[in-house]
């Protein structure tokens, strides 16, 4: 199980604006971890945590709400 403090010590290292604000919101994290699990369940293809948070950041601008900058 993915707990946030693993989403968080994946975030710490990743050197990214987004990365650092979503440090800080644990909604987000929250997200990113069952997200994470659903993805592992669901799909079976291994990617490592730091991986999938990357492709998060990548399409932040298309999720729009918190997951932005603004």
């Amino acid at each position: 199980m993915v707990k946030i403090k693993d989403v968080t010590e994946a975030l710490n290292n990743i050197d990214h604006e987004l990365a650092h604000k979503w440090q800080s919101n644990d909604l987000i994290k929250k997200n990113l971890a069952t997200s994470y699990e659903y993805w592992l369940e669901d799909t079976g293809i291994p990617i490592p945590l730091k991986d999938y948070i990357l492709q998060y950041i990548e399409n932040a601008p298309f999720l729009g709400g918190i997951f932005t900058l603004e």
